[in-house]
């Protein structure tokens, strides 16, 4: 009669099923193999290490990030362009941001700053803080969109202003 042969998952249920209840088996390979009452095995699995005291650190779960990153900006006579990635948990976005200085300056004096104490890398972070708190979609808008979408690719401060009647005070609420 040929040998029988058993993977690791059946071994650790036939054990288990052999073991009186609420039996711990301590060995190198199944190490963790519980039987309960019902003849459920709650873990096995070789690569799981013996229980230790776990830090709060590591028993806290990850959240995914946000990151509002500043790739590039450009000063014009008139104001500033700038290109942003946004990392929205598992979302990478890029957008084209433009604002007057008029603008810029408006919103520092309602944050309570002045454009020397707010860099523009600054106010372009609470405008992407602002469009994310209101729940804006900042997924891609490509060829025709309707009127009630708002063109997140490519727009500027002054036109979310029309779209979102609280733009400025909200952004100068983010800055401060």
């Amino acid at each position: 009669m040929p040998p029988i042969t058993l993977n690791a998952g059946y071994f650790a249920l036939l054990l288990a099923l052999l073991l009186p209840t609420d039996a711990f088996v301590s060995s190198p390979v199944l190490h963790g193999v519980r039987k309960s009452a019902d003849c459920r095995v709650w873990m096995s699995s070789a690569a799981v290490p013996p229980a230790t005291e776990a830090s709060p650190a590591a028993a806290a779960p990850t959240r995914p990030r946000r990151e509002i990153n500043i790739l590039q900006v450009i000063e014009s006579n008139g104001g500033y362009m700038a290109k942003v990635e946004v990392k929205n948990f598992k979302d990478v976005t890029e957008h084209t941001v433009i604002t007057s200085k008029e603008l810029y300056q408006e919103t520092c004096a309602l944050a309570g700053k002045t454009p020397d104490e707010l860099p523009i890398e600054d106010y372009y972070r609470g405008v992407f803080k602002f469009i994310i708190g209101k729940g804006l979609p900042l997924t891609r808008t490509e060829g025709m969109i309707d009127a009630g979408v708002f063109p997140i690719n490519y727009f500027s401060v002054s036109q979310l202003a029309i779209f979102l009647d609280d733009t400025v005070e909200g952004v100068a609420a983010e800055l401060r």
